[in-house]
């Protein structure tokens, strides 16, 4: 999970699935719905599919754009990335120590959605997961 101080987030599904955590909530996005991640909530998303997922990030005020320039240019060095200390320039608040929480939780997730719908097939992602039974199917929610 992840916290921006300064900025507000938009993500806009344009294709697939979209699984995010947002604050406490955790949900699964189709095509046409828009996750508002305002700034202060920690959040994270992935795709909980094996196919693509597309989606248009917005992040207002703008100037966060620099943080991926320098992140792409840490990760393209074979020197081990410090990506607290970049993160720390923008006001992102990283917690790494929740990937493997999030992991867990959606592979598990998908375990008990796929065992409990049997009218419903899900391809779970072996990397990650679906996300809870709370779905948002278009538009604002």
């Amino acid at each position: 999970m992840h916290t921006h101080r300064h900025e507000d987030e938009y993500s806009v599904v344009l294709e697939g699935r979209v699984g995010a955590q947002i604050g406490a909530h955790v949900i699964e996005a189709l095509p046409g719905a828009v996750l508002v991640k305002p700034r202060g909530v920690p959040h994270a998303f992935w795709n909980p599919a094996d196919t693509p997922a597309r989606l248009l990030e917005i992040i207002s005020p703008a100037g966060f754009e620099r943080y991926f320039a320098q992140l792409a240019q840490i990760l393209a060095t074979p020197a081990a990335p410090d990506r607290q200390a970049l993160a720390g320039q923008y006001g992102l608040d990283l917690d790494l120590s929740s990937i493997p929480r999030l992991a867990a939780a959606a592979r598990q997730r998908c375990h008990s959605r796929v065992l409990s719908a049997a009218a419903l097939l899900i391809t779970c992602s072996p990397g990650f997961g679906t996300s809870s039974p709370t779905s948002v199917r278009s538009g604002f929610g």
